[in-house]
């Protein structure tokens, strides 16, 4: 193991193929295929959206008050949507999200999200959330596109698996599941992302996910202390809900 690993623990899930095996996995966006979902002809991806289609004009012509409909606020709202695969129909089909939105004073949150997407078709612009789902889309409605990519990738790798979202779960599920060659890195002692939409669950579940999962603990710490690395095992124990490991480290 590199000395500069991380902090704590990291785990290694594989499936059937050892690890050395792996190639990492990039899903390259098949753009023609999005004409079947709409009729726009190209796209721009935009990592910036408040940049691209500035939400704070929307919430001004919408006259709501800006400081209860902060840009940024609404902005990660809208991505915890579409990262659920919850389209502004979907929303609007749920009347619990549209309560919880009206119990937070933003009962506008739908309405922004509607012309939010709306005003990115126009544009031909997809933020970085939108790739998920689109992605998602693409490998839900047409089986000919799942095929290729599960031909295309028949070993998958993810790294930082504890910090994966839903949608990104599905895509990788989908295309893992043709030759279930798949090994995921992960710890989930260091699962911070759950503000972003990161879902521990993911590396929790993964040995229900899969077959004859073989588990390799790094558990070797070279970064730290004795002291810091029993400090951090004494407060892990705690976690109700967690993988067992044992972190230690030669340095005094």
């Amino acid at each position: 193991m590199p000395p500069n690993n991380r902090a704590w623990a990291s785990w290694n899930y594989t499936r059937y193929t050892p690890v050395d095996s792996m190639a990492p996995v990039t899903l390259s966006y098949d753009m023609t295929r999005l004409q079947k979902l709409d009729t726009q002809n190209s796209y721009f991806v935009t990592l910036n959206p408040q940049r691209a289609i500035p939400q704070a004009h929307i919430i001004k012509e919408m006259n709501l008050d800006k400081e209860r409909y902060k840009p940024k606020q609404i902005l990660g709202r809208i991505s915890s949507f579409k990262n659920s695969l919850i389209t502004v129909r979907a929303y609007f089909a749920n009347p619990e999200l549209i309560e919880a939105d009206k119990m937070a004073q933003r009962p506008k949150i739908g309405e922004i999200y509607h012309q939010y997407v709306e005003r990115c078709f126009r544009a031909g612009a997809m933020d970085f959330d939108d790739l998920l789902l689109r992605t998602n889309e693409l490998l839900t409605r047409f089986p000919e596109v799942l095929a290729k990519y599960q031909m295309r990738f028949k070993y998958i790798l993810v790294d930082e698996y504890q910090d994966t979202n839903h949608s990104q779960y599905l895509i990788v599920k989908a295309l893992a599941d043709r030759f279930q060659n798949i090994c995921v890195v992960g710890d989930d002692s260091q699962s911070i992302y759950a503000f972003r939409g990161a879902n521990i669950q993911n590396i929790l579940n993964f040995q229900r996910d899969y077959d004859n999962v073989q588990i390799f603990k790094l558990e070797q710490n070279y970064r730290s202390t004795k002291n810091i690395v029993e400090a951090a095992n004494s407060v892990i124990e705690k976690n109700k809900t967690k993988l067992d490991k044992q972190v230690w480290t030669e340095n005094s």
